[in-house]
């Protein structure tokens, strides 16, 4: 069985005040078009199918048309819900988008839905997986009494069926850690909603053939090379100027084999750094719409330099400087912010970033008993 694997549209985005929709538009018509090259029988999307949970309606209009495509063409086609989706907005026409082979999870409700396939090798099981908290199942069932993703994800996990004799595929949308490695993160995608309490071990899905994740911008595996990141289609951060977005192809046959195929952008993004005379030079001959970052490093700083710069690059997004000065600033300002905090924050702050919690009531007593002992020792 041939599967395609992608994630994190994120459909209304925009990279600062630019509006990316004609981007996404363009990298969608591409996606119908390896689809149709490359003739698979399922195509994953692993959530974060809108940006806003209320998206606008030409996100909407844009949705809507991609589906449409792929409703014409002999795919089956698994949806699962992201964190920044409306759930109920997304399982919105269910039943009838069953119909044409298109199936959607957009809630928790108890369970895990599973879509089986068959091919000339048997059944192979999706196990579909929408975003889920543990909130969500402890609304579902009142004995969980877990606080953790991990906690959340263990109980739901109890009650799979899976048939070690088939494949089995899992979809889901979350922040998954293994090996003792973390996903590489990027700037479009960091916040309350990822990292710390929210991470699942991949140890969970050794029972999975393929497991078929969305929640990370950059394509990468984890834990093994089977549990993968399909990452967004498109760069929606400075941080990811240097990502390769891909389709992810698996051939799930009696063994399980992953090739890639690169997508390229209407517009790319891109960091620019150096004098302002050489940009703008570099900008003259070199007419480009891609969305740009320019970093200054002119000692210098010109008053005019934002406007001689846009004059050259259609679509400056942001203007940095990196020179002397503010390579100083930067230094100072964290010193100061270091010097003002107190040993204890340090210490708890130090502790977070390993282990992505703070002290329990334990730790914290013996960590400010140690504290005191150092600051009596030196007065």
């Amino acid at each position: 069985m041939k599967i395609v694997h992608i994630a994190d549209l994120h459909i209304g985005r925009r990279l600062n005040d630019f509006s990316l929709i004609d981007d996404q538009r363009y990298v969608l018509n591409q996606i119908i078009e390896s689809l149709d090259n490359i003739k698979p029988d399922v195509l994953i999307i692993a959530g974060d199918v809108y940006d806003k949970a209320n998206p606008s309606a030409e996100a909407f209009e844009v949705w809507d048309d991609f589906l449409t495509q792929l409703s014409h063409r002999r795919i089956h086609v698994l949806i699962i819900s992201g964190n920044h989706d409306s759930q109920e907005r997304l399982g919105v026409g269910r039943a009838l988008f069953e119909e044409h082979d298109i199936y959607l999870a957009s809630h928790y409700t108890g369970s895990i839905p599973v879509v089986t396939l068959k091919d000339d090798f048997g059944p192979v099981h999706f196990h579909m997986i929408p975003y889920i908290k543990p909130s969500m199942v402890r609304n579902c069932h009142p004995e969980f009494t877990g606080t953790t993703f991990q906690e959340a994800f263990e109980f739901i996990f109890q009650d799979l069926k899976i048939n070690q004799k088939d494949r089995n595929v899992a979809i889901a949308h979350q922040f998954v850690i293994g090996n003792g490695t973390t996903p590489i993160l990027s700037d479009s995608e960091i916040g309350p909603s990822v990292g710390g309490l929210d991470a699942i071990d991949a140890s969970l899905f050794k029972a999975f053939d393929y497991v078929a994740l969305g929640h990370i911008h950059r394509p990468q595996a984890i834990g093994r090379d089977s549990i993968r990141y399909a990452g967004s289609p498109l760069k929606y951060s400075f941080s990811e100027w240097m990502h390769k977005k891909q389709l992810i192809v698996i051939n799930l046959d009696k063994d399980v084999s992953i090739s890639f195929m690169d997508m390229k952008p209407l517009r790319d993004v891109r960091i620019l750094k150096g004098p302002l005379q050489e940009l703008y030079e570099i900008g003259k001959k070199d007419i480009t719409e891609d969305y740009i970052h320019a970093i200054l490093t002119d000692d210098i700083i010109q008053e005019d330099a934002l406007h001689k710069l846009r004059s050259v690059y259609l679509n400056l997004v942001s203007l940095d400087f990196d020179n002397a000065r503010t390579s100083s600033e930067t230094s100072l300002s964290r010193a100061s912010e270091i010097l003002e905090q107190k040993p204890y924050d340090l210490f708890n702050a130090f502790f977070t970033t390993l282990n992505g919690r703070d002290f329990n009531q334990e730790e914290s007593e013996i960590v400010s008993a140690m504290i005191d002992e150092i600051q009596e020792e030196n007065l």
